[in-house]
């Protein structure tokens, strides 16, 4: 008797040891056919990873600046905005046209240097740079 029970218990051992197996080795190769099929059908999965990850950016000159999240330092400035932005495309998406953002329209904005402008966000002034 003790023997009949000693060979379920190992038989069951050695389906649930079998059966894990192929749980991680199933596993495994969905995670990885999802990771090829993200590169050869990025439409989806680079417009998940946009929304996740590009930051406020705005088009001008042809050039896309992106904020550094950081107020402007400069006290001293003229009363005249450069340009203003006129129009936005959605929360995640680059914008591909001259004065276009992905945060809204209507501000205003001045050129600190050739890599950098400030945007009047709430009567603030916030850094952008161009990567």
């Amino acid at each position: 008797m003790k023997n009949k029970i000693l060979i379920i218990v190992t038989m069951v051992l050695i389906v649930a040891i079998i059966l894990g197996v192929i749980y991680l080795v199933y596993t495994k190769n969905i995670v990885n056919n999802k990771e090829v099929a993200n590169i050869e059908n990025y439409k989806y999965s680079e417009t998940e990873r946009e929304e996740e990850t590009v930051k406020d950016a705005v088009m001008i000159n042809g050039k896309i600046y992106y904020s550094t999240g950081e107020k402007s330092t400069i006290t001293a400035r003229c009363g005249v905005m450069d340009g203003r932005i006129t129009a936005t495309v959605e929360k995640g998406e680059l914008p591909t046209e001259n004065n276009e953002s992905n945060f809204g329209i209507d501000y205003g904005y001045q050129f600190v240097d050739e890599n950098t402008v400030d945007i009047r966000i709430n009567n603030e002034f916030i850094v952008f740079k161009a990567e």
